[in-house]
Parts: structure tokens; C-alpha cells; sequence
């Protein structure tokens, strides 16, 4: 209803709310109403019919849960006659929100696979194989593939070091990974698919390839079974730090022992940490063929190493700022509710929410947040959404969290959008986005849809050093990110004057040399 009232506000509607009303009142009423006007398209309508659908606008009907306007519109979408010869071709906006509209359901399988493993092995261990291979392609569901693969390239590439943490900032990497990873393995199994038909049929098969490519031959595309080839490109294309050994994981080590895999997985909903530690026993490569030896490491120069300590050092100051925060908005809410949660793991963080107090000022009112907690009777965990000040200590906003469903990931948060960050928002409490989409239909709003979607669409783009590549960084094993790493510091920390006045004497020789020639 907030995306038809924003329409209504933007086309300058005299009265907003009877539009509303009546847009309502007509849902129960659709398919007569269809009936009517599509009878005879090229008829003018007669004034009983003209009397009949005013009498539907003024008595507006109590929705019952069949009368969801989504159905009605997949419903007459299912009724329409489409012409082939008059489709065009599919416009470059549409595939980035179906690409968005993936990402949202991909997301919501990652914080699925966080939920399920013991939150002390996350905490300790897991989230750094999650952060660089969990990724959710592979022989298993979405959420078993992450899980699978995250413990085994823990298990296959264990860290250096340990590093314990309460908070993952985001996931939008190794999730837009993931979705470049699945549209590889269709494009390379399916003939003549194109980028955007791969998405539809994994927006239609709920992201499992081997069943959208079964679909697509049922179809009439001529269909590759998945070889060596299929997995090498896809995890290529999802820029996997170990592809080979995971192709050779995938394809030969992991039929040995799927089915136990796959079992131990259905046993229950949370892992325990022996139930972790026989799944690691069965990844391990002492059970397969060895994987090949590590490349030489990578040498970090005195900047970098300085460079390294602070960016971690930044991560654990804001994640305590951020514990400290949702214990308080915990707190709260025992005392409204009368329910006691505790803290597992934040797994999404926002801080740029709302206006800046002054220009120059970094720092924005809000922060967006999601994190599971469990209640002290031993249940399931639960998801919650959080909004707080970004000041230690504020007197003038509320803090507050809430329990959401993921069913919420069709909420938008115009801030969270724009910074690439996937937070599952409530479905009631969070009344603050639907005004923020109003102001902006009514052009007061700073935002705009356009530059929602192309900052958003830049912040979620996997290329580039991320923030977690600075606090899981193993020189043994990234060689390649060690190297942009040092580039990065030298250059950060070079007195570009002196450098100028270095390269000009260069260039002037340079030129004199040509003359002579």
C-alpha cells in the first residue's frame, strides 16, 4: 500500500487517503471489474456499468487473506494475451531489480545458515569461512551449501590466527558472489540463455540451479550436465580464493561422503559443536585426496601492518559500540515484553542512517541493524531489528528492537538501499520508511529512486578490498590481496608533491630524447 500511496502523492492526487480507501475497496471486486472493462476494450462503457463501479468505490469491503492484490495481479498477468513478436528487449533496469530482488532471497539463506550453526563455533571460527567461501552453490539446498562450504574451507584452510568476534558488518559480497557464481553454472549448462533469463529461472526455482536447469529443458533449451568445467566457471566467476581445490572438493571428495553430510545436516535445526566437529571430521582432506600446497607468502610492508592493526582496531571499537547498544535495546524490550534475550552474533550493520547534523560531520543519526538472540527458555534463535542513536549517549531518540520475520525482506529502508546493506526491517514498527518514500515522491527528500538504486547497486558491487579483507587477511594463503594491500598503503601514505616533482625531471628528459631522435 505504500508503493500505490507514493504513486498517488507523486501524480499530485486532490485526495490521497479516498484513493486509498477506494483502491482497497476495489481488491475484493477485481475480477468482475475486469470483467467489465476488458469485455469489449474498443466498447464505451454504459452508464449502468459506470453506476455499478461507482456503487463498488463507495462501499468499501473488509479484506479477507485470499484477497491479496498480489495474486489478483499474477492471476490476470496469467490471463493476458502476450504476442512474442511485440516483446522487446528486456530493459537494463529490470534485470538490476531482478538482480536485487535475488540478492534479497539470498540473503535471507545466510542468515538461515548463520542461525543453524552453535553460535560459539560462529563466533570463533566459522565467520571467517563464511565471509571468503560459504558459498550457496553446490550439490546441497542454499542453506546446507553454505554451511558445507564454509566448514570446509575452515577446515581445509584454517586461519593463522585465532579472532574471536560479536558482529559480521555485512554479507553483501560473498552473497552478490554467490548469485554471480549461480547464473555461471546456468549459462554454462543451459544453450543460448541469456544473463537475465538465468535469474528467472533461479527467481522460479528458488536458487537451486539443478532444478531451474531441469525447468529449462522441460522448456525446450537444449541443457550440458555439469562436468569439471560447470563448477571451475562458477566458481571463477564467484572469485573463490580456492577454486581449484574446491572444484576437486565439489566434484570427487564430496560423493564420498554426501550422503553422511547430507544426513547429519537433516538431523537438527542448530548444529551442535560435536554434530560441527563430525562435519569438519568428514570434509577434512585426510578423508580425500590432499589439496595442493599453499603459494609462497606474501610479504606486508611496515605501512600495511600499520595500516591492518588499525582497521581492526576500528572493527572492534564499533562492534562494542554496537553490543553495547542492542544489550540496552534488549533491555528495553524485557521490560516491555516481559521476554529475556540473549545476544548471539550481529549480522548486519547500517550506521548511516538519517540526516548529518552539520556538513562536514561523517557521523549520521541512526544506525540499521540485524542480530539473532535467544530467549533464556532454549528455543530457536530469533531474528531481531534494531534502530539506535549513533551517539554514546542520547536522550533525544529511543533505541528500540523488534523480532522480524523474513517475510520483512520486502520492507524498504531508503538508507539501507542506498548504502548496498541488506537489513530485514519490521513489517509495523518501522513506520519511519514508508514517510522517508512519501517525501521522496513528493520531491523532499534528498534520495531519489534512481540514485537509490545506482549507489546501491556501486556499494553491493564484489570488486575492489573490502573491510573484511583487512581483518581476515592470511598472508600464507591471499598473496594476491597482499600485494594490492601494500600498493594500496604505499600509496595512501605517499607525499604525492615530492612525487610529482620526482616524475617531472623524468618526463622532461623523456621528451628531450624524443626531439633528439
Amino acid at each position: 500500500m505504500t508503493a500505490i500511496k507514493c504513486a498517488a502523492v507523486s501524480a499530485r492526487l486532490p485526495n490521497v487517503d479516498a484513493f486509498l480507501s477506494g483502491s482497497s475497496a476495489l481488491v475484493s471486486h477485481l475480477k468482475l471489474i475486469t470483467q467489465t472493462l476488458l469485455a469489449e476494450r474498443c466498447r464505451r462503457l454504459s452508464v449502468q456499468e459506470i453506476y455499478r463501479l461507482s456503487g463498488l468505490l463507495k462501499k468499501p469491503v473488509k479484506l479477507k487473506k485470499s484477497d491479496n492484490p498480489m495474486d489478483f495481479a499474477a492471476r490476470r498477468f496469467r490471463q493476458c494475451d502476450i504476442d512474442a513478436s511485440f516483446v522487446e528487449k528486456v530493459p537494463g533496469g529490470l534485470t538490476n531489480s531482478l538482480r536485487g530482488v535475488l540478492l534479497d532471497r539470498i540473503h535471507a539463506q545466510y542468515l538461515k545458515a548463520i542461525s543453524r550453526l552453535q553460535m560459539k563455533d560462529f563466533r570463533t571460527r566459522h565467520h571467517r569461512g563464511l565471509l571468503k567461501a560459504g558459498y550457496c552453490f553446490g550439490p546441497f539446498n542454499p542453506v546446507s551449501n553454505i554451511i558445507v562450504n564454509t566448514i570446509w574451507y575452515d577446515t581445509v584452510f584454517p586461519a593463522t590466527e585465532g579472532f574471536e568476534v560479536d558482529m559480521i558488518c555485512t554479507m553483501t559480497r560473498v552473497e552478490s558472489r554467490s548469485l554471480d557464481g549461480l547464473i555461471k553454472l546456468l549459462l554454462v549448462s543451459i544453450s543460448k540463455m541469456s544473463e537475465h533469463d538465468a535469474m528467472v529461472y533461479l527467481l522460479k526455482n528458488n536458487l537451486k540451479p539443478r532444478k531451474a536447469i531441469r525447468m529449462a529443458r522441460q522448456e525446450g533449451h537444449d541443457t550440458f550436465s555439469w562436468d569439471d568445467n560447470a563448477y571451475k566457471t562458477a566458481a571463477d566467476a564467484a572469485s573463490h580464493p580456492q577454486p581449484e581445490a574446491y572444484v576437486e572438493f565439489v566434484l570427487h571428495s564430496l560423493p564420498m561422503v554426501q550422503s553422511a553430510v547430507k544426513s547429519l545436516l537433516k538431523a537438527s535445526y542448530t548444529l551442535s559443536s560435536d554434530e560441527v566437529l563430525h562435519l569438519s571430521r568428514l570434509l577434512s582432506p585426510s578423508r580425500c585426496n590432499p589439496t595442493k600446497s599453499l603459494e609462497p607468502n606474501g610479504e606486508l610492508t611496515k605501512d600495511t601492518l600499520a595500516m591492518l592493526s588499525s582497521f581492526k582496531e576500528e572493527f572492534i571499537s564499533q562492534q562494542s559500540f554496537v553490543r553495547r547498544k542492542i544489550e540496552a535495546a534488549l533491555q528495553k524490550y524485557k521490560l516491555t515484553k516481559g521476554d529475556r534475550y540473549e545476544l548471539h552474533i550481529i549480522c548486519g550493520v547500517n550506521a548511516n542512517v538519517g540526516k548529518k547534523r552539520w556538513m562536514r560531520d561523517l557521523k549520521r543519526q541512526y544506525s540499521h541493524v540485524n542480530f539473532w538472540a535467544s530467549s533464556k527458555d532454549g528455543t530457536c534463535p530469533t531474528l531481531f531489528f534494531a534502530e539506535f542513536s549513533n551517539d554514546e549517549d542520547s536522550d533525544n531518540h529511543q533505541s528500540f528492537c523488534y523480532p522480524v520475520s523474513f517475510l520483512s525482506t520486502h520492507v524498504r529502508c531508503c538508507y539501507c538501499e542506498f548504502q548496498g546493506t541488506r537489513i530485514v526491517h519490521p513489517l509495523k514498527s518501522y513506520w519511519g520508511g514508508a514517510m522517508d518514500f512519501q517525501q521522496m515522491a513528493c520531491g523532499e527528500h534528498k534520495l531519489t529512486n534512481a540514485r537509490i538504486i545506482s549507489h546501491g547497486k556501486l556499494m553491493a558491487c564484489p570488486v575492489g578490498i573490502f573491510e573484511e579483507d583487512y581483518i581476515y587477511l592470511d598472508p600464507s594463503q591471499d598473496t594476491n590481496l597482499v600485494r594490492d594491500m601494500n600498493n594500496a598503503s604505499w600509496e595512501l601514505n605517499l607525499d604525492w608533491g615530492d612525487e610529482l616533482r620526482r616524475i617531472k625531471p623524468m618526463r622532461a628528459a623523456s621528451g628531450d630524447l624524443q626531439v633528439a631522435h
